[in-house]
């Protein structure tokens, strides 16, 4: 059976799914209230985290399931000044998002469907040909191809490894046009509110559809 995630033609950071992750930093110090919400709204999971000096400096979230244990310990969920909270969604349901309330209650701090200035958003597309890149709350925009994997005798030799590709958003997305090989991770840079969709606009089915 195909693996679905091969046949993935798009992401939105708004509603985040599989090879998709989000990174946020909460600076301050307390109790912070996270809340996971599937695409249609209703609510999927919710942790209490400790944000405190000496905590680890990044804690990951499944919204399918809840708190990833392995980061606790003893001591619960907690988090350092300034650490990454680090959202996932392992599920081959529809997407979802992530609210995040102060201890008091009240209006949510933070919305993952709205990406703000420190915030980071990864993903990584398969599916080989040219995608179109935007900021859904400004005018930004770029483009990004995938290239087709190398044959196979070629593939069967060590091939050089390469950590995430790098983009800034801010007035506009750099670099503006990128080429990279299929399972490298984009890692998006926020800079300015953003709501980042990437879009298979060309395929590229390989050498024998050419």
């Amino acid at each position: 059976m195909t693996d679905p995630t091969l046949m993935l033609t798009g992401f939105d950071s708004a509603s985040l799914a599989g090879l998709a992750s989000i990174a946020h930093p909460i600076a301050q110090v307390g109790v912070w209230r996270l809340e996971a919400y599937g695409a249609r709204g209703y609510p999927t999971a919710s942790a209490d985290i400790l944000v405190r000096e000496g905590g680890p400096p990044r804690l990951s979230v499944d919204l399918a399931l809840g708190l990833d244990r392995t980061a606790c310990g003893d001591g619960g969920a907690s988090l350092s000044p300034a650490g990454m909270l680090n959202l996932v969604l392992n599920s081959a349901r529809e997407g979802g998002y992530a609210l995040l309330h102060a201890a008091g209650g009240g209006d949510p701090t933070w919305d993952s469907r709205r990406l703000v200035p420190g915030d980071h958003y990864a993903c990584m597309p398969l599916r080989p040909g040219r995608y179109d890149v935007a900021n859904g709350l400004g005018t930004a925009r770029a483009s990004v191809r995938v290239t087709w994997p190398p044959a196979r005798a070629s593939a069967a030799r060590p091939q050089p490894s390469a950590g995430p590709a790098i983009l800034t958003v801010g007035e506009s997305i750099e670099p503006s046009d990128l080429t990279i090989a299929p399972g490298r991770v984009l890692l998006f840079v926020v800079q300015t509110p953003a709501r980042l969709t990437l879009d298979l606009r060309t395929p590229d089915d390989g050498p024998t559809a050419r």
